[in-house]
């Protein structure tokens, strides 16, 4: 009875933690998307707020994307970042709304796969030029927007992964005359600066701020942004330690 007393008290405190954060983030990125963690799926209070708000959540295995279905989240909220074999195969039988590819491979088993026309983000860097010209190559591919990701070292809020991205998107307009409209920034973390309401929206203006020179500077219409707070900016830190 004592062991129970204990660990529920615990876990209500958790569940309290986890929907503060994930509110505080949607708040404070008003603007922009806000996508979250699949593993947040695990406190179904944080799986009922999903369902309500109709955020958008991020998968990478088949058993997330199962676990995210089974949790009521539509596939329209539903981004694929295939680990493997298995979550590609999934995730091309139609039940999720993007998905973010990092090879010509992975690219062209998607198309093989594909039941309709698929939407989707090439991750950016060095590679990024050969993956798009091999997802323009099927029609069964639509490509929509980069990916790319923080550096927690060096680029802990995207800054430079966003200039860089901005780049990149005005690059390929000039080499296929395809004009993708949407950017993924994921891996938000930066330490204590995600744990509050007011640095949030610092570095939400220097996103956008960032975003409007770099649109400027290559004639280049505004894309949608949507940033991805790692599990670690979310979870309780005993949690994320565990």
């Amino acid at each position: 009875m004592t062991t129970s007393y204990v660990e529920r008290p615990r876990a209500l405190l958790d569940e309290a933690v986890v929907l503060r954060r994930c509110a505080v983030w949607r708040s404070a990125f008003k603007g922009f998307s806000v996508s979250y963690p699949a593993e947040l799926l695990s406190f179904e209070p944080a799986a009922e707020w999903m369902r309500r708000h109709r955020v958008t959540v991020d998968v990478r295995t088949a058993a997330e994307l199962n676990l995210a279905l089974a949790s009521g989240i539509r596939s329209a909220q539903l981004v694929m970042h295939p680990r493997n074999a298995a979550a590609l195969a999934s995730a091309g039988m139609g039940q999720v709304s993007r998905l973010v590819v990092d090879s010509g491979e992975q690219a062209a088993a998607l198309a093989r796969g594909a039941r309709r026309l698929e939407h989707v983000f090439v991750c950016a860097g060095p590679g990024m030029p050969a993956v798009v010209a091999e997802v323009l190559r099927h029609r069964a591919l639509d490509p929509v927007g980069l990916h790319c990701a923080a550096d927690p070292a060096h680029d802990p809020i995207g800054l430079g992964a966003l200039r860089s991205a901005l780049a990149d998107m005005a690059m390929i307009r000039r080499s296929h005359s395809v004009l993708l409209s949407r950017i993924s920034l994921a891996g938000m973390d930066g330490g204590l600066f995600g744990l509050h309401p007011w640095a949030l929206r610092r570095v939400a203006g220097a996103l956008g701020e960032v975003l409007d020179e770099q649109c400027a500077r290559y004639r280049f219409p505004r894309p949608a942004l949507t940033v991805a707070p790692s599990v670690h900016a979310l979870l309780p830190r005993d949690v994320n330690a565990a």
